[in-house]
């Protein structure tokens, strides 16, 4: 069902208007967290998931983010932010994962 919702966002999101996307796939860091993009964009939407196959849990937050103080994303789900305006930087979000092997998938609109 998670899987369902998941495709279903982003199908939705790939019929709006605007057309313009970018997307990533990142692997958790061996220890640590890592930054979710090298490149800046000014993003009006943005979706992470965490990929139905991961065994462990995974932090989003900024460049402090770690796996105790951060809201835990389980395999298979997602997290959305919106704005109206294009105000959010998947490079100034980090990852912080509690299996290293464990990768996110993410897509925003600009």
């Amino acid at each position: 069902m998670r899987y369902l919702i998941t495709v279903f966002t982003l199908l939705l999101l790939s019929s709006t208007l605007f057309g313009d996307f970018v997307n990533g796939t990142v692997t958790c860091a061996a220890s640590g967290n890592k930054q979710m993009s090298a490149t800046s964009y000014s993003l009006y939407q943005l979706t992470v998931t965490a990929a139905p196959t991961n065994t462990g849990n995974i932090a989003i937050g900024g460049v402090s983010v770690t796996t105790s103080n951060a809201p835990l994303l389980a395999a298979g789900y997602s997290a959305n932010w919106t704005k109206p305006n294009a105000a959010i930087n998947p490079a100034a979000l980090y990852i912080a994962c509690t299996v290293s092997s464990d990768t996110i998938q993410w897509v925003g609109s600009r």
